[in-house]
């Protein structure tokens, strides 16, 4: 890809569940993890979501910034049954390319953890 790929670095328990990707329109990357308890991890990176910030993903509250990796990103939660309905990280929504994370049955501070340890992979 021609733009930076984050990977997650999770602890004992978890692993991939599935995962695409594709060059076409600049390229796409999708990878979702499963962890314990029925904890789930989804990355969206590259251009997928750039009709504006409400095609990435729905959003009820702002939480403000936190990271994703080395970047910084917008936090949401998804619903109004934390953690159930699970929380997300925005980076550059919009645009090409943009990064989304998405948790569900993860607290605040586990999602906000797994997302911090990010890695940048490349370019």
């Amino acid at each position: 890809m021609t733009w930076p790929v984050y990977c997650a670095v999770l602890p004992n328990g978890w692993f991939v569940d599935t995962g695409s990707w594709r060059l076409l329109g600049g390229g796409q990357l999708a990878v979702s993890y499963r962890g314990p308890n029925g904890a789930r991890l989804a990355l969206q990176e590259g251009v997928w979501c750039t009709s504006g910030v409400s095609a990435c993903a729905p959003r009820n509250r702002d939480l403000g910034q936190t990271a994703f990796g080395d970047m910084t990103g917008e936090l949401v939660t998804l619903g109004p049954n934390e953690p159930a309905d699970g929380y997300a990280i925005y980076v550059a929504p919009g645009q090409a390319p943009s990064w989304t994370a998405t948790g569900t049955n993860l607290d605040q501070a586990a999602f906000q953890a797994l997302t911090a340890a990010l890695l940048h992979v490349t370019p």
